[in-house]
C-alpha cells in the first residue's frame, strides 16, 4: 500500500486521550506515506459529502485569538512580547513550546507528545 497506519504507543495514547477529551472522528486515521516521506490523514472508509470528519471540544483544542492574554508566566517569556506579537502563527508556536516545556504536567501532553519532531513540507522535499 502507499501508506501505513500509524499504530504505536504514542498514537494509541493520543487516541485514548482524544476520546476521553470528547474528540470524535470517523472515516479517517493518521498514516505515514513512505514514498513521500510525510505523515498525514488517510480515509479508511468511504466518506460522504458533508460528513463531519472531526469534532473537537474547545477544552481539548489549542485555541488562540487576538484577545487571548499571555498563557504562560513571565519567567517563560515577556508578556509585553506576547502582546506586541501580531502573528497568530508565532503565538501558536510559542504556545506549543510552552506546553511542550511543561511535559506531563500539561493537560495537552498526549497531543503534544504525538506531534512529529520534524515537519517538512512537500516544497522542502521537491515534490
Amino acid at each position: 500500500e502507499p501508506y501505513t497506519l500509524i499504530e504505536d504507543v504514542r498514537h494509541d495514547t493520543l487516541r485514548l486521550w482524544a476520546r476521553a477529551a470528547g474528540v470524535q472522528w470517523k472515516g479517517w486515521d493518521l498514516a505515514n506515506f513512505p514514498e513521500l516521506d510525510v505523515r498525514g490523514a488517510v480515509a479508511v472508509e468511504d466518506i460522504a459529502t458533508g460528513q463531519t470528519l472531526v469534532s473537537v471540544p474547545l477544552s481539548a483544542g489549542l485555541c488562540l485569538d487576538a484577545a487571548t492574554s499571555c498563557p504562560f508566566p513571565a519567567s517563560f517569556a515577556a508578556h509585553e512580547a506576547w502582546t506586541e506579537c501580531l502573528r497568530w502563527e508565532f503565538k501558536m508556536a510559542w504556545y506549543l513550546f510552552w506546553e511542550k516545556s511543561r511535559g506531563r504536567s500539561s493537560p495537552k501532553f498526549e497531543f503534544i507528545d504525538a506531534m512529529p519532531e520534524r515537519v517538512d513540507t512537500l516544497l522542502q522535499q521537491g515534490v
